[in-house]
């Protein structure tokens, strides 16, 4: 009567289990409508790019766009001759603002200066831009990139060639590409634990109960995740490729260690080997469960909501995982009866020489081994703990994507930043006393050019496009600014003192001239008088004698004058050049002179002359707010906008701004900086802070727990390092893996999702091992009692390590490098810890403690 009611509720315990995968696997299609997929939304609302965004958007519309498609045009010929093709495809995408998700639609036939810019400088290629009003990888969004590849499409044809890039882009098929992945991991991890299972036990009966088992697992965690997230709880999509790899990874551990227990019961003879085995295993399976389900949870505690979306999900995975096991299994085993060990026999269960073998060498030189083991791996901690993480969104582009097309044609034609500037607005208060009139007046419109100026030449920035600068160009206002105005007179002055000495020159020669014109004349005079003394005509005509001497001497008279007239024109001349050399240099002095700098470079234009160039005036309605508080530039950087470089580049502008305030009086002004750049730095500071906190707390939580169920605190202090060790090897390898070229570096997400899963999953081992050492002590000594555990949970422990890692491996098929780098990083952590941690340092270290 017993047997038949635990038939009855093995029975009714399974139906439940199947109605309920069932209908969890009835709600997958539905879990995108209810978790979260807006990566933008990841951010907390204090972050700075969002408060830039935000307010930049207020009073320049599409400025900082929540994301945008990038149509990159290729065209065979000269870009001139398919304006008419790029006009029209433009005006069938502006056909799609009527939905409202569509904010602007730019293109290069628009107006001349938006030709500058999305026209590449080799005229092969051109940009047209969509600007969405909706986050980057959210369901409306790819809606519209579907719609927009649909017009591409028809607009396309021989020789002009159009292709999707941009973030809108990106994330519909990042979104595609984890969904593809998930279902090719899926089948590809149910395969690889088919194959291991039925390795490992011998049985396919077996075998076949943790499959089914798993699989109701994965479906009822399925169900009761999009259920949570229909309540308000927030789930991170990203996290369902996880689920899979983690509801089969540690299920499988749980249902392998409470096989080879019952298998263990039934060989020794136990009327009822099932209940034993439950009994037996609990306090390791929950224990286990309850280690990887805190590590989960404490990824509520990081800021960045892809971590901290993602550790409900995984801990309800966890959770199902164990329920599962721990009702499911049972049941199903109990239904088979005498068939679950089918064809084998329990007590024909074979020990193998292997884990004796390894137990007598570690029990013989637990130092050597402890010693050995540590170097063979200090090369990949090394790597490991010197691995910095890469923000490139070329990292996270679905492998033969749409995106991956698109973004090979921007590199082919453009720089990065080009497609996505700093959009730098500053912002003065409404009445400055330094620009009364804001950045439209006089003052401002000079303001303007200067921190255009400024802006041009920062280490770091490539392009400038503001009021001043329209087309990005440098020199059009330049000849605008008292300083290229003095300039021009410096250059002026330069040539009348090069004039003023020609001149002085010439007078001295003409000086000298009429000196020895002076001293013919009193030759000339002599020759007379000789000629009047001696001559016959002087007695017979005295007269003309006597007008020659007189004109001679006015002559002389005159030459005199002259002579001093040209000498005082010599002097004036020298004068003259050295007061213009003073004033040229003292000119030098002031365009020079670093306090000058602010006068110097002011514009000498005016409004209307803005208003009299209709050009002009459109220039200025763009970049200069209706009420002229707020200014807008547009910056494209040297480096890519999510490279360390450009990070650097955004923090030197941010040290900057306060300098160039104070240099032109704008008190109370403020500089909001948009665009990829700002969103990577937040991205960086948040990520960073996430993990050290997160890994604090899951350090400690994992040791208060490996305290709670081993006793002491040195052997959890040592499981505690091993697991770091573990995590910091797996990043080793995957160093080495972007080195060799597989990815372009280490995606920012994997460190923290590797670290909890590694951490929390890696607690495993050393429970399993150490709590059976500690059970078999209990009956002779440590050495025995470790001997014996490494014997008997060896096998069963291994069979879970590869189990594991296999399920993570499968990841490996995803066309997202995120989930390739956490499933061979968990992969190469769990073989890690399975064949050198747990085989070798923990025992050998546990000897070394224990000896102490």
């Amino acid at each position: 009567m017993s047997l038949m009611r635990a038939r009855a509720a093995s029975i009714i315990v399974v139906a439940a289990w199947i109605v309920g995968a069932i209908a969890g696997f009835a709600c997958i299609p539905h879990l995108h409508e209810v978790a979260v997929t807006d990566p933008g939304s990841f951010f907390p609302p204090d972050s700075p790019h969002r408060i830039a965004r935000e307010e930049i958007e207020k009073l320049f519309p599409g400025a900082s766009p929540l994301s945008q498609i990038v149509l990159v045009i290729e065209s065979d010929s000269d870009m001139s001759t398919a304006r008419d093709r790029i006009a029209g495809l433009a005006d069938l995408l502006r056909h799609l603002q009527s939905t409202s998700l569509v904010s602007a639609v730019l293109a290069p036939t628009d107006n001349p200066i938006l030709e500058h810019r999305l026209v590449a400088s080799d005229s092969r290629a051109a940009l047209v831009l969509v600007q969405l009003s909706v986050g980057f990888a959210s369901e409306e969004g790819a809606r519209v990139v579907d719609e927009v590849e649909r017009l591409a499409k028809e607009a396309g044809e021989k020789g002009f060639r159009i292709f999707l890039s941009g973030d809108a882009t990106l994330g519909r098929d990042y979104d595609r590409a984890i969904d593809e992945g998930g279902a090719r991991s899926a089948w590809a991890t149910i395969f690889l634990v088919i194959v291991i299972l039925l390795v490992v036990y011998r049985s396919p009966v077996a075998a076949g109960v943790s499959i089914l088992t798993l699989g109701a697992a994965l479906g009822a965690t399925f169900g009761l995740v999009t259920l949570a997230a229909s309540l308000g709880l927030s789930v991170a999509y990203q996290a369902r490729s996880f689920l899979v790899a983690i509801v089969y990874g540690v299920g499988t551990d749980y249902c392998l260690l409470l096989f080879a227990r019952a298998r263990e019961e039934a060989a020794a003879g136990s009327k009822d080997p099932i209940g034993a085995a439950w009994r037996g295993s609990l306090h390791v399976i929950v224990g286990s469960a309850f280690a990887v389900g805190v590590a989960c949870g404490l990824m509520e505690f990081a800021q960045f909501g892809l971590f901290r979306f993602s550790g409900a999900a995984l801990a309800i995975g966890v959770a199902t995982a164990l329920v599962a096991t721990l009702t499911l299994a049972p049941a199903l085993m109990r239904l088979l009866g005498s068939h679950l060990f089918w064809p084998s026999r329990p007590e024909n269960a074979r020990r193998g020489w292997l884990w004796p073998g390894i137990a007598r060498l570690v029990l013989a030189h637990p130092l050597l081994m402890l010693i050995v083991v540590a170097l063979s791996l200090s090369p990949v901690l090394y790597l490991g703990t010197s691995s910095r993480p890469t923000f490139e969104n070329e990292i996270d582009i679905p492998v033969a994507s749409p995106s991956e097309a698109g973004y090979a044609a921007l590199q082919r034609h453009f720089s990065l930043s080009s497609a996505g500037p700093l959009a730098v607005m500053i912002r003065i208060p409404a009445k400055s006393g330094t620009l009364p009139d804001g950045w439209r007046g006089p003052e401002g419109l000079s303001a303007l050019h200067q921190f255009t100026e400024r802006l041009a030449v920062t280490p770091g920035v490539a392009v400038v496009h503001s009021a001043t600068r329209p087309t990005g160009a440098a020199g059009l206002f330049e000849r605008g600014t008292i300083r290229s105005q003095m300039v021009e007179i410096e250059a002026g002055l330069r040539k009348a003192v090069h004039g003023a000495h020609a001149l002085g020159k010439g007078l001295g020669e003409a000086r000298h001239e009429v000196v020895r014109g002076g001293r013919e004349i009193e030759e000339k005079k002599a020759a007379l008088e000789k000629d009047r003394r001696g001559s016959l005509a002087a007695l017979l005509a005295g007269r003309r004698f006597d007008d020659a001497r007189r004109d001679l001497d006015g002559f002389a008279s005159d030459m005199r004058k002259l002579e001093l007239g040209l000498a005082r024109g010599e002097e004036g001349a020298q004068a003259l050049a050295e007061g213009l050399d003073r004033g040229a240099d003292r000119l030098k002095i002031m365009l020079n002179s670093p306090e000058a700098a602010k006068a110097l470079d002011r514009l000498a234009l005016s409004v209307d002359d803005y208003d009299a160039i209709p050009e002009l005036a459109r220039v200025m309605d763009h970049f200069v707010s209706e009420g002229g508080e707020a200014a807008l530039f547009e910056v494209e950087l040297e480096a890519s906008p999510n490279s360390p470089e450009a990070v650097k580049t955004l923090s030197d502008l941010h040290a900057r701004f306060p300098l160039w305030f104070e240099i032109h009086d704008l008190a109370g002004a403020t500089a909001f900086v948009g665009g990829p750049t700002p969103i990577t730095a937040d991205l960086e500071a948040i990520t960073t802070q996430d993990l050290r906190l997160v890994g604090i707390l899951v350090v400690a939580g994992v040791f208060i727990l490996l305290v709670l169920l081993l006793g002491g605190f040195a052997l959890p202090a040592a499981v505690t390092v091993y697991l770091l060790a573990s995590y910091f090897a797996a990043l080793g390898v995957l160093s080495v893996c972007a080195r060799w070229g597989i990815w372009p570096g280490v995606d920012w997400k994997t460190p923290f999702f590797l670290f909890v899963l590694l951490v929390a999953i890696g607690a495993d081992y050393g429970i399993f091992l150490l709590g059976r050492a500690r059970v078999e002590a209990a009956h002779s000594d440590f050495e025995a009692g470790l001997a014996k555990a490494l014997e008997v949970t060896g096998p069963v422990v291994s069979s879970c390590g590869l189990v594991l890692a296999g399920t993570f491996a499968a990841l490996a098929l995803s066309r997202v490098a995120f989930l390739q780098q956490v499933g061979l990083g968990v992969t190469a952590g769990v073989l890690v810890d399975t064949l050198l941690v747990r085989p070798f340092l923990l025992p050998a270290t546990a000897l070394l403690l224990r000896k102490r």
